[in-house]
This record gives C-alpha cells, structure tokens and sequence, in this order.
C-alpha cells in the first residue's frame, strides 16, 4: 500500500510540475507576443513628410512653372489646412536640390501671436528673412543681430594693424626704427642677456596686449549689437497722397538689399491662408514685380504662396 501511494504521489507532482510549466510557457509565450506588438508599432508625428507618391502630379506642376521662371514669378499652392501642401514642398525640394539651395521658406503659423493684420504678418516675414542669413552676408544692413565675432578674426585685423603702422614708420620716420633698435640693445647689455632673448620677451609681452586688446574689441563689438531686429511699427510715414506706409514700403531698400547680397531667390510663404488679410497677397505680388525689375538683382525671384 505504501508503494501504491508513493506512486500516486510521485504521479501527481510530476502532473502539477507539467500544469507549471504549460502554464509558464503560456504566459512567456504571451509576453513575447506583447513585446512583439509593441515593437512592430508604428508612432507616425504630424510635421510634413517627405515622400508623397499620391501628389506627384502636384510636383510636376510646381517643376513646370519653375521651368518656365522666365514669365511665371509667383506660384500659388491651394489647399484646405492639413491637406499636405508642407509635404508637396517638402518632396519638391527633394527632388530639385538646386532650388532647395536657392530657396527661403517662411511660415506664418505661430509667428504672429496670433494677430492678422497685415503689419504683424509683414513683420513676421521681414523677422525670418533676416534672421535666415548671417550678418557678415549683410553687412550694411541697419537692422543688426546679435552675432558670436571671430577671436581669431580680431586678432587678424589686430596683426594687420600694426604691421600697417610698422611699414608706415619705417616709410616715414625710420629713426624711430633705429632707436627702438638701440634701446633694445642697451637693454640687453645692462640685463647682460643676448639681445635676442631680450627680443624675445618683447615678442611675448606684444603677443599679451595683442591676446587683451583683441578681446576687448570681441567684447565690445559684440556689445554695441542690437539683440534683435526690431522691426517698428508705431512710427507714421505719410506718402504724397496721405496714406500710411506699410512695413514693407518702409523697408523696401533692406528687402532689395537682402536678395541682392544674399544667393536666395526662391521665397516660400507658408500658412498665409490661415488668416483672413488678403491684402497681403497684394502686397507680396508688388514686391516681387518690384525686385524682378530691379537690374542690380540676379533673376528671377519666385514667390511660392500656400
């Protein structure tokens, strides 16, 4: 009897071993399952994409026009907001990278805060296309950013200087040469030191005060720049026949300024239909007619609207 129930026993804890094992295999196997899902999803953001095989034919308008840049200088994107006009963009400079280096684009969607009439949405613009190049590309602009200067680039100009001001004392006044020369000497007998270790702490004490002067200019350069452009739109200027000036009109020289400098000539405005001002579709199309007439300016300069 003893070794029928020690059989029964041994039965049973082999039966429940396996109901284990069953029943942890099924769960691992559930979790990898799980893991699997997860991995295999997919999380998809909302910016613009890349590749739209569905608007190829959207694409091929836009490289037609550009192909013919000769008479057609402002192109329209027409859409509903969210239908893809972005990504249409996005795929056209993908396929034509010389007009991707060539090309601005400026969206209005926050840059506003909000407002839409027409002086915040020009300032808008003039903001990100000034702020799209660097301040050396315009120099003599009057709207200056705050911008790191070159250490390097001072104590260049720094060097320049005083070889400018030795070759003009040796043009013109070669004593100071030759007594600078003595005074060397002399110095170098009474430390009775070879003169060329006296010249040679001369040569590092000028490398300090050139090292302390060119940081000082670094310094206040840098200073006396303005940390933003500010574009203001309080100030009133009448023309001849009584009418306010928009911030274009009172820009107008840093605008052709801009495109005259600077290699860009393909400008895309995105999100203009988000407000409810058309006159500064107007204003756009005047400005272009304008640079495009403009003989100092390369040509074309094509204005994208959506």
């Amino acid at each position: 009897m003893n070794t029928i129930r020690k059989i029964k026993n041994y039965l049973s804890e082999i039966i429940r071993k396996i109901k284990c094992f069953v029943r942890e295999t099924k769960e691992l196997a559930g979790l990898i399952f799980f893991k699997r899902e997860i991995r295999g999803t997919e999380y998809n953001d909302l910016a613009p994409v890349n590749d739209v095989p569905e608007c190829k034919e959207h694409i091929k308008a836009m490289e037609w026009a550009f192909s013919n840049s000769d008479r057609i200088k402002n192109i329209a994107l027409a859409g509903p907001y969210g239908s893809g006009k972005s990504s249409i963009i996005n795929a056209f400079l993908q396929r034509n990278p010389s007009i991707k280096d060539m090309s601005v684009r400026i969206s209005l969607a926050t840059f506003t805060g909000g407002q839409e009439d027409g002086d915040a949405i020009e300032k808008g613009i003039l903001k990100q296309l000034f702020y799209k190049v660097e301040q050396r590309e315009i120099p003599q602009s009057r709207y200056r950013k705050l911008h790191r200067i070159s250490y390097l680039r001072v104590v260049c100009m720094t060097l320049l200087l005083l070889l400018f001001l030795f070759a003009a004392i040796f043009i013109f006044s070669p004593q100071i040469i030759d007594n600078g020369y003595q005074l060397i000497t002399n110095a170098a007998e009474k430390a009775q030191k070879p003169t060329i270790i006296v010249v040679l702490v001369l040569v590092l004490f000028g490398a300090i005060i050139t090292h302390l002067f060119s940081k000082f200019v670094q310094l206040f350069v840098s200073k006396i720049s303005v940390a933003e452009i500010k574009l203001s739109s309080n100030a009133t200027i009448k023309g001849f026949e009584g009418k306010e000036e928009s911030i274009f009109d009172r820009n107008i020289d840093e605008i052709v300024y801009f495109f005259e400098e600077t290699k860009y000539k393909v400008v895309f405005f995105e999100d203009l239909d988000r407000f409810k001002e058309n006159q500064i579709f107007i204003q756009l199309r005047e400005l272009n007619t304008l640079l495009n007439n403009y003989d100092a300016i390369e040509k074309p300069i094509i204005f994208v609207y959506t």
